[in-house]
């Protein structure tokens, strides 16, 4: 005699079978990450409220926390042209950079790759600072001083006019150029043409205003000007001395002390190419 097995019985033993050969569902791949922590590069102590940016395939923004900790979730995949980080009073800098300025490092972010424990160090921000006094030791106002750095184009030193920082002596002379990494600067002084009045001297702990090299001429027909120096005391870079400096360095007592020279008048005729 045979046994009649339910239908409701056969159906659900059949529906278990099948959900015993389901293969289960494979786990999603962890987000992309990139993390690490921003430091100060000579004492080594992490910096709180530094600003990151990462560029390339999807720019984002980040900020560390008070253990200079930072993170970026959920990135898409691919390469990053640049990591940099900033901070007040410290010079930007990049992942990969070893000294302030230094070549920059890709991140390359493929294949649901995590990159945690990077460390990016930031230099803080130095200073060079002075007087300008001519020849008696009074002070001088409104000259232009400048610190220039160094770069090495096939294999020759020369000095690198896109990066110029500046100041300008205030009323009693003293001047300050602020804002500079790591590094060596010729520091320069420019050239400042003196008043019809020069000869006059200025009110007691007053400096005298000199102007910019225009034209102005002295009653005996001449023009007087300070001539351009590089400290301190050189006509030129290789004549002066380097000024070296490490990060929050204050460096300051970089005095100039100009004395006026009689400017010789060069005329001549400007040709435009020939039609010829």
């Amino acid at each position: 005699m045979r046994r009649s097995i339910p239908i409701a019985v056969l159906a659900l033993a059949m529906l278990a079978g099948a959900r015993a050969q389901t293969p289960a569902p494979k786990s999603s791949p962890p987000a992309d990450i990139i993390a690490g922590q921003v430091l100060d590069a000579e004492s080594g102590d992490p910096i709180a409220g530094a600003g990151l940016t990462l560029a390339g395939k999807s720019s984002r923004t980040a900020t560390t926390d008070e253990h200079g900790q930072f993170r970026f979730a959920d990135v898409p995949a691919g390469l990053y042209t640049a990591l940099r980080a900033t901070a007040p009073g410290y010079a930007a800098t990049y992942y990969g950079a070893t000294t302030s300025g230094s070549v920059i490092a890709t991140l390359d972010l493929t294949n649901g790759a995590r990159l945690v424990g990077l460390t990016l160090r930031l230099w803080k921000l130095a200073k060079i600072s002075g007087a300008v006094l001519d020849g008696r030791g009074e002070p001088l106002a409104n000259v232009s001083v400048r610190a220039l750095s160094w770069e090495v184009s096939s294999g020759v030193r020369r000095l690198r006019p896109a990066l110029i920082h500046s100041a300008v002596s205030d009323s009693h002379g003293q001047y300050a150029i602020q804002g500079l990494t790591p590094g060596e600067y010729p520091v320069q002084v420019m050239p400042a043409v003196l008043p019809l009045n020069a000869s006059a001297r200025a009110p007691s702990g007053e400096a005298r205003s000199v102007g910019t090299p225009t034209p102005l001429a002295k009653p005996d027909g001449h023009v007087w000007s300070f001539p351009p120096m590089f400290y301190p005391a050189g006509e030129t870079p290789s004549q002066g001395v380097t000024i070296t400096l490490e990060g929050r360095d204050d460096r300051g007592n970089v005095d100039f002390r100009l004395s006026p020279a009689r400017t010789i008048p060069v005329s001549g005729k400007l040709v435009g190419p020939s039609s010829d």
